[in-house]
């Protein structure tokens, strides 16, 4: 998930095997280098089921389990785009 230029999120799924997982991040890299971010945009690594608030805080819609709404209000800067890169399986 892009947060902007500062930082970007890589979940990576319980079912995500080895390969997949050193994929994830090698294209968290390419993507930085496609927009022409700095090279210290960190990267924060989301294991399935350990979210962060915040990793959470950017979804309007997130709920925890046995949660009925959520507490999270969207707050984004006009002309921001939030992107979700999604990796086919090997």
């Amino acid at each position: 998930m892009d947060t902007g230029a500062n930082s970007i999120f890589v979940w990576i799924g319980k079912k995500a095997n080895q390969d997949e997982r050193k994929a994830a991040f090698k294209n968290a890299r390419d993507f930085i280098q496609s927009k022409s971010y700095k090279q210290w945009c960190s990267v924060t690594t989301v294991k399935e089921g350990t979210e962060t608030p915040l990793f959470k805080q950017n979804f309007n819609d997130w709920l925890n389990k046995d949660e009925t709404t959520s507490l999270v209000k969207k707050r984004q800067a006009p002309g921001r785009k939030k992107y979700l890169m999604k990796l086919s399986h090997m």
